[in-house]
């Protein structure tokens, strides 16, 4: 059976660290300037986040779970940024 309560406590805790890399992300780099450049970053993060899951025995690569929270993040930029701009 699902911990409801568990469960949800996880899930404001990724949100939280999303939320966090969002934050980082905005205050050293603005909002993205076109859609254009929102999906060469998300693209970018998830070709970092599929290297890092796939070959994580690589030393040049990230840990899969701070890859996928680079991406997460990109994406709530993309729906905050260009939403702005809609």
């Amino acid at each position: 059976m699902i911990d409801e309560e568990k469960s949800l406590d996880t899930l404001m805790d990724v949100l939280q660290a999303v939320a966090l890399e969002y934050l980082e992300a905005e205050k050293n780099f603005g909002v993205f300037a076109s859609r254009h450049e929102g999906i060469a970053i998300i693209q970018e993060e998830f070709e970092e986040l599929k290297e890092a899951a796939f070959w994580p025995h690589k030393d040049h690569t990230g840990d899969d779970m701070e890859e996928a929270l680079q991406l997460a993040a990109m994406a709530v930029r993309y729906l905050i940024d260009i939403g702005k701009k809609e």
